[in-house]
């Protein structure tokens, strides 16, 4: 296996700052085409995983580049409070049909 699975759109917003870091003009603007470089390495990371070139946890570095722990705790509680939920709505469902 080799690359494409997200189509390489990592090049594309590779090549896509790299126009506007020639465009910016301000320390604003130019903060935001260093990040987007950033997050061209963590979209190039995921992709080469997905893809099979490189192994599971190879793309943590750059993701976390761009991703804060904090984000990842935040997500984690999310779909934990979802799964939370579906156990919740399993188990009355289980109530239910016991006391037919």
């Amino acid at each position: 296996m080799s690359g494409g699975e997200l189509e390489y759109i990592y090049f594309k917003l590779y090549e896509t700052a790299r126009h506007a870091k020639q465009l910016a003009t301000t320390p604003l603007q130019r903060a935001f085409v260093e990040h987007l470089f950033k997050v061209a390495a963590a979209l190039k990371a995921v992709e080469w995983l997905w893809s099979g070139d490189t192994g599971p946890g190879d793309e943590v570095p750059a993701l976390l580049a761009v991703i804060s722990k904090e984000a990842v705790l935040e997500q984690v509680t999310r779909e934990a409070q979802a799964a939370k939920k579906e156990i919740e709505i399993a188990l009355n469902f289980i109530e239910e049909e016991d006391k037919k």
